[in-house]
């Protein structure tokens, strides 16, 4: 479901010799932590917009497939220049990327209030710029003419207060936001900011920027979870954006290059959100261990919920999302490990879902499921384990945050430079 320790990872393979980091899909309600230590000090980052790999000098590409929040992206770009990072000099954005306007954020919100069943939003809007570029909506991208600016925000504006009327008297908070929709100012305040971040980045077209990946070693950094995929994660809890490795394979196709796909877990189950999870523990004492520290609460998603690794989302994942190993974070929470091998559900064992994506009705089937739990277990046997559900190898083991923490097998592909 996410928070698996993508940016973690990103940041050790940066350390070892890639050199670029792309970021492919979702936009700034990532969260990425990294740990660097900078002259005996440890330095924290969590990574939102720009790539993983800038403690190393790594360059960030946003593809044309990420949704930007340009203050956003300014502030990260002040706050990784505060911790001696030159995070625009190392970024280069495309032409076609999604703006996501405070529009977008407060419909966003908006819709999320008004659900009889919250779906798990960040709150930040990228969903909703998403599928209004999808559909066709008013929108602004990257690339285009800073003359039109204002009049295009004034068209998602009004888009925006058409599209949420009916949305406008179910609280006394979403009545506020309906307010703020109507405040002129906010356009005056953001056209602002949009002209400030590309006075700052260097956009790019697409042509120019398959030709830097090409030239260099590259990580493509993904965001979220395989299990929040719009096809194939368990409706209604999921993101609008593909999580899977489509849109990096359709970004690459053609270029005549050698991928290797790395899947990342914990060594036990993690969701920042609502939605179906069998494992979740009750154990409160557990609980506390396995949460961390970068993880904190969130209006929105509430706070990180935790469970012993289960097999059976595990396979469910593998089988829409194909790897070539693995990475395991997470290694030194516990000296011993339990993982769900199988369900009950109304007194029939499901060791697999199968297969596509699933509908509401499989969704709630799967909220009233319950994790039957293996005997506990070393961290060498759960690693065999996860090889054996896997098919393929563990290559990464991390036992903590920083690249220090991580082990990486000889078979796993590091640049010769």
């Amino acid at each position: 479901f996410g928070d698996e320790g993508k940016g973690s990872v990103t940041d050790f393979l940066c350390s070892r010799g890639y050199n670029l980091v792309v970021r492919y899909n979702g936009g700034p309600q990532a969260a990425h932590n990294v740990v660097f230590w900078k002259n005996g000090e440890r330095v924290h980052h969590c990574f939102s917009q720009f790539g993983s790999g800038s403690f190393y000098g790594a360059q960030t590409l946003l593809s044309r497939h990420m949704a930007i929040d340009p203050p956003a992206l300014l502030e990260e770009g002040r706050v990784l220049e505060s911790k001696g990072i030159p995070g625009f000099d190392l970024l280069r954005v495309d032409e076609g990327c999604t703006v996501i306007t405070p529009y977008h954020r407060m419909a966003n919100r908006m819709r999320e209030m008004t659900r009889s069943v919250r779906h798990g939003s960040c709150g930040v809007g990228v969903g909703e710029a998403v599928l209004d570029r999808e559909n066709g909506a008013p929108g602004i991208q990257v690339g285009e003419n800073a003359g039109h600016l204002r009049r295009k925000l004034e068209e998602i504006r009004e888009y925006k207060i058409e599209s949420l009327k009916g949305l406008r008297d179910f609280s006394q908070e979403t009545e506020s936001l309906f307010q703020d929709l109507l405040e002129k100012r906010v356009t005056e305040v953001f056209a602002s900011y949009c002209k400030q971040m590309i006075s700052r980045v260097r956009v790019s077209g697409e042509a120019e920027l398959r030709e830097a990946v090409k030239k260099h070693s590259t990580v493509f950094e993904g965001a979220q979870g395989v299990l929040l995929d719009r096809d194939s994660g368990f409706f209604p809890y999921v993101t609008p954006s593909k999580t899977t490795l489509a849109l990096a394979e359709e970004w690459i196709a053609g270029l005549d290059l050698e991928a290797h796909r790395v899947g990342v877990m914990r060594s036990y189950t993690v969701r920042h959100g609502a939605g179906p999870m069998p494992g979740e523990t009750k154990d409160e004492a557990l609980a506390r261990v396995l949460r961390d520290e970068h993880n904190i609460d969130s209006p929105w998603q509430g706070s990180l919920r935790t469970g012993w690794l289960d097999l059976v989302l595990l396979r469910y994942a593998l089988s829409v999302c194909k790897v070539d190993s693995i990475a395991v974070t997470g290694l030194d929470r516990m000296a011993e490990w339990r993982f769900c091998e199988k369900y009950d559900l109304a007194g029939e064992d499901f060791y697999s879902l199968g297969a596509g994506g699933r509908g509401g009705e499989f969704t709630q089937r799967l909220m009233d499921a319950s994790a039957c739990f293996s005997e506990p277990v070393d961290a060498r046997a759960l690693l065999q384990k996860i090889e054996s559900v896997c098919g393929v190898p563990v290559l990464i083991e991390s036992i903590g945050p920083a690249a220090r923490d991580k082990k990486v097998h000889p078979d796993f592909p590091i640049p010769e430079n």
